[in-house]
């Protein structure tokens, strides 16, 4: 009696290591079993005839064809079957199984057991009830994790590799349109760029040993250009969206459609078994049979038929988008190929010259023939690109790379570019990193052994610097080291450069020519711009820059402007000539020509040194005049008092007239003249005492003898007096008195006379 079941709302199982163990085993850590066999051969007789605009259904077209074979080739049923019996499901099943009956025996009551004997719906409540404790215990679970991780995991495998040849195949396509439609070197560059890209990809995010080469180790042939560079992405694919949809599937159908299909199989079995059913047997009612019913292979095949079921369905539904993705991405990898070198793809199909340059060019040059096209069309635009492609002149300057590439970039001109690689040779390198095509042309050059002299320099400063000169000029200093170049051009500007050029150093031996570069560096400092005089005076020939104190002191040499004072007044000792500097040149050489080396030192430190520059003129050319004055201002006092002289001039002719010889009148003169300075105090005291003290002595001398002689003249000579003698005769009464008024009147007399 065959017996129909209607499945009841179960209770949920926990399922969900089944889930985790998928999701997991979606990412595999071996090298993937593959499967046996050669791979077919694909064919792609349409992608050398599409447009561009077509190209993307193409590739679609391509990729669905490959994975649908490649996935009716798939043997799923194989794959579960093989890892059934890898896992040894059957044993642990039938112990589940076992363990379960054990189970609802201990818990089912006699009555209840011996009524399931005879009663399909409680028979069928008792299947369940073991069916639910075999597939729930922990042994069945590991089981079929552990089955679930190697279906998985092979399903990956195999995916990984239907990827790869679906990817390879559309690679295959977007090489074979670029390649007949664009130039082959293009179709290289896009191999060699997407395989630069796959060296970063890996499979396992969570593992740095695993990377998409493992599927190589079984299927290389596969793997060609892109042919993996999808599948790192198609793997997330499958980890996440057919993981975990295959999971959950297969969880519940496993459950469910192994419930319902094996339920009605141990329906069957029973249906034949109560016909022989004894009523010994009625105390285990119908659990022996449900027992041996689950063990039986059909109902291991059926958890077969719904593992496979489920994992072809899920495969049915995921391929096909993934298949649709791959596609995209490899267009998408196509767009952006195009996108980077739009200009190239589209001259290589419209001008044939271009496009056998291109076919040549190597595919590490690509790139640097990209940038030479668009730089060709800013600077000169279409119609000049075109002229340039047609000349050869392109090519040329692709064949410099990078330093042509920059070179015409400042430049904007490509004769020039070539004129330059002509001259330099394999030196155009270093002309453009030492920046001279921006300061010199090649018609500045009379060969390349010109221009490695310049370029020997290496320091951009000053190659630009040099290249400012004439050309005689650089010719001069090129002979000088590069270091000596180096800071004459750094020291001396363009103007005295070339003066010392041509005045100097053209008529020297190079061994000349560097000490005097050198002698002149080292003036350049206190020199700066009167580096020039003091070349043309000489003074760099017998002084050094030690010998001056300081720059100012240099100029007032240089402004003697006479190189053999100079060197007479450079061989006195710095005090010395500090004292003369300042005068004219035509003093200094007074100074010189008629002073004594003992004279000219006292009178410079002693003297000059202390006095303001124009009472120096004063002094020197009154010592020029009157060197006899020189004794005189060796004197303490007479030199103290011209210093501290509130009129230096007046003082110091003061002294110079009393140094002078004269008669007594001119000293009386002098005299007479200088007394009033010295009363109002202009005249030193002492200068005066010193020069007309004895005139003074000698006047006050002459004066005082006067007063003598005119007071003993007096004495003895005494005025005579006419004397008339008149008598009187006076009455006596008063006669006493008149006497007496005479005698007072001759006495006054006398004593006037005396007087």
């Amino acid at each position: 009696m065959k017996v129909r079941f209607v499945t009841k709302a179960r209770k949920p199982l926990v399922y969900g290591l089944l889930i985790v163990s998928l999701l997991i085993a979606a990412m595999p850590n071996k090298a993937a079993h593959a499967q046996s066999g050669s791979p077919p051969a694909y064919t792609f007789e349409e992608c050398d005839r599409i447009s561009e605009s077509n190209l993307r259904d193409e590739l679609n077209r391509v990729t669905q064809s490959v994975v649908a074979e490649e996935r009716s080739d798939l043997s799923v049923d194989g794959i579960v079957k093989l890892n059934w019996e890898k896992v040894g499901l059957d044993s642990v099943l039938d112990y589940a199984v076992d363990a379960a009956t054990e189970r609802v025996m201990e818990e089912t009551g006699w009555w209840e057991k011996f009524i399931s004997g005879w009663d399909p719906e409680k028979a069928k409540e008792l299947t369940e009830e073991v069916a639910d404790y075999t597939f729930a215990s922990s042994e069945f679970q590991e089981a079929f994790d552990l089955l679930s991780h190697e279906i998985s995991e092979e399903l990956v495998a195999e995916i990984q590799l239907m990827i790869a040849k679906s990817a390879s195949s559309a690679l295959l396509c977007v090489q074979t349109f670029l390649g007949d439609t664009v130039s082959p070197t293009m179709a290289a560059l896009l191999e060699k760029q997407i395989q630069a890209e796959l060296d970063e990809i890996r499979l396992n995010p969570d593992d740095s040993q695993v990377n998409w080469l493992t599927i190589a180790d079984a299927h290389p042939e596969l793997l060609k250009g892109i042919g993996a560079i999808i599948v790192s992405n198609i793997v997330k694919r499958v980890g996440v969206a057919l993981s975990k949809r295959v999971a959950t599937q297969l969880v519940t159908r496993i459950v469910t459609r192994t419930i319902v299909g094996v339920i009605p199989l141990v329906g069957n079995l029973l249906g034949v078994a109560l016909i022989a059913w004894d009523f010994f047997n009625a105390r285990q009612g119908s659990l022996p049979m449900i027992r041996d019913a689950l063990k039986e292979e059909e109902v291991k095949q059926q958890i077969r038929v719904v593992v496979t079921s489920t994992v072809e369905d899920e495969l049915r539904k995921e391929l096909p988008p993934l298949a649709r993705s791959l596609s995209n991405d490899v267009f998408s990898q196509w767009q952006e190929f195009r996108k980077n070198y739009a200009r190239v793809v589209d001259l290589a199909q419209e001008d044939q010259r271009f496009k056998s340059i291109l076919d040549r060019t190597p595919i590490k040059k690509v790139r640097h023939l990209a940038k030479l096209v668009a730089l060709t069309e800013d600077k000169l635009g279409a119609d000049g690109l075109a002229e340039l492609i047609d000349s050869s002149k392109f090519e040329l300057i692709l064949s410099l790379e990078e330093t042509g590439l920059n070179m015409f970039r400042v430049t904007g001109d490509a004769e020039l570019v070539i004129a330059w690689a002509d001259l330099a040779g394999a030196l155009t390198a270093k002309v453009v990193e030492l920046e001279l095509y921006r300061v010199a042309t090649p018609s500045d050059f009379r060969d390349r052994a010109d221009v490695e002299a310049v370029l020997e320099l290496e320091d951009v400063g000053i190659i630009q610097k040099l290249m400012l000169l004439e050309q005689d000029v650089r010719d001069e200093l090129l002979e000088l080291s590069s270091a000596q170049v180096g800071q004459t051009l750094d020291t001396l500007d363009s103007e005295i450069l070339s003066w010392l050029a041509q005045e100097y150093l053209v008529d020297m031996a190079q061994q000349d020519k560097s000490r005097f570069v050198a002698s002149i560096l080292t003036w350049a400092e206190l020199a700066v711009e009167q580096i020039a005089k003091v070349v043309e005076l000489e003074v760099i020939f017998f002084a050094a820059p030690s010998d001056f104190t300081d720059q100012t002191e240099l100029e007032a040499v240089l402004e003697l402007d006479d190189a053999e004072l100079i060197r007479k007044l450079m061989q006195l000792e710095p005090d010395v000539r500090v004292g003369l500097l300042g005068l004219s040149p035509e003093q200094i050489g007074q100074s010189l020509d008629e002073l004594s080396q003992e004279n000219l030192s006292w009178l410079s430190i002693d003297l000059l040194t202390k006095l303001e520059p124009q009472h120096r003129n004063i002094v020197l050319t009154s010592v020029i005049d009157e060197p006899d004055v020189i004794p005189e201002l060796k004197v303490d006092a007479i030199r103290k008092a011209l210093l501290d002289s509130d009129n230096l001039e007046a003082t110091l002719n003061y002294i110079v007239q009393g140094t002078r010889s004269t008669t007594w009148i001119g000293s009386l003169h002098r005299l007479v003249t200088s007394a009033a300075p010295m009363l109002s105090g202009e005249l030193p005291w002492a200068l005066f005492w010193r020069y007309d003290g004895s005139t003074l002595r000698m006047v006050l001398v002459v004066l005082a003898g006067i007063i003598a002689i005119a007071i003993i003249w007096f004495r003895v000579f005494p005025r005579r007096r006419h004397e008339v003698n008149v008598n009187v005769v006076l009455p006596d009464s008063h006669g006493g008195g008149a006497r007496t008024q005479m005698e007072e009147k001759q006495a006054q007399s006398d004593e006037e006379d005396a007087q």
